[in-house]
């Protein structure tokens, strides 16, 4: 499977990294409808299609997005280990970065 990044200059990017996606597959609908099987397992394993009737673009078939669930034991295990921090040291870092005239104190 081949990548292609997806980089878009402008005057205005800040973006410090890139996103890579990886290229769709293209097949004609007569390979879906007689690959089917083939199709959906290779779907199922993340890869996606280009679909293409008599030589023209007509549909991308890509899988379904999963959901992640994380048990919350296990999520509290992966903090088990993280550097405790107060409420107060947590607003002072904040409050060091972040720009006061955006929500200005109510007096």
């Amino acid at each position: 499977m081949s990548y292609s990044p997806i980089i878009t200059p402008t005057k205005s990017c800040v973006a410090v990294s890139a996103t890579l996606k990886p290229m769709a597959t293209t097949i004609s609908q007569r390979v879906l409808r007689n690959d089917s099987a083939e199709i959906m397992r290779r779907l199922e394993d993340g890869e996606t299609f280009l679909i293409t009737r008599n030589g023209k673009q007509i549909g991308i078939l890509s899988p379904a997005r999963r959901s992640y669930f994380v048990d919350s034991e296990v999520l509290l295990a992966s903090f088990a280990n993280a550097p405790k921090m107060s409420y107060e040291d947590l607003r002072r870092d904040l409050d060091a970065v972040a720009d006061p005239s955006v929500f200005p104190d109510e007096k």
